[in-house]
């Protein structure tokens, strides 16, 4: 699908800042059942794309409903979960460098079709299962430069909503995103 406004993240993105979720009462009906620990970011990265697609306006300040549900998607259970475990296991070098470059070769394809893409990024590397909370989600939206040995990609983050000049680049040397968070890896997910 192919929109003819491209998107932008100080024009379609969830107007909340992911880190400001942090701590939010999770409720069943009107029952509190748990708190946000990590944040929202995959659930605001697949509601930005959705809200894009459908041509309506961005989530923001108490409209996080559908944030949270589209943060339930985002969990692609089991398989998110499980490529994140496998990624963030120090001494899986090989693995994190095969998955980055298949999602970058993934990523420019569907950019090059105007199609944005929700991209999970390793942000730490641990045993322990508790390292799933650290790792994040972007949505690449436009390619920047595509040579042989790396990808920059622009991208909505939702720690910065309103940033229009965030990048990612994603290179068999290492991969690199702008603010300085650490991308050990990069995959994509599936945008449900």
């Amino acid at each position: 699908m192919v929109l003819s406004e491209r998107f932008r993240p100080s024009q379609n993105a969830c107007q909340v800042s992911n880190l400001s979720t942090v701590g939010l009462p999770i409720r069943v009906g009107r029952v509190p059942v748990a708190r946000v620990t990590g944040g929202l970011c995959g659930g605001m990265v697949l509601d930005s794309l959705r809200r894009w697609r459908q041509g309506a306006p961005p989530a923001g300040g108490s409209d996080l409903s559908r944030v949270f549900a589209a943060q339930l998607r985002s969990f692609q259970v089991p398989t998110a979960p499980v490529q994140y475990l496998r990624l963030q296991r120090p001494g899986a070098d090989r693995a994190r460098a095969s998955v980055s470059e298949r999602a970058r070769g993934q990523i420019s394809r569907a950019l090059a079709d105007g199609e944005p893409v929700p991209v999970a990024l390793v942000s730490t590397l641990s045993r322990s299962p508790l390292g799933l909370t650290a790792h994040h989600v972007v949505l690449a939206y436009d390619l920047i430069e595509d040579g042989e040995d790396r990808s920059i990609f622009a991208v909505y983050d939702p720690n910065y909503p309103q940033d229009d000049d965030l990048m990612l680049m994603l290179s068999p040397q290492g991969n690199r995103h702008s603010r300085g968070r650490p991308v050990h890896a990069a995959f994509v997910l599936r945008a449900r």
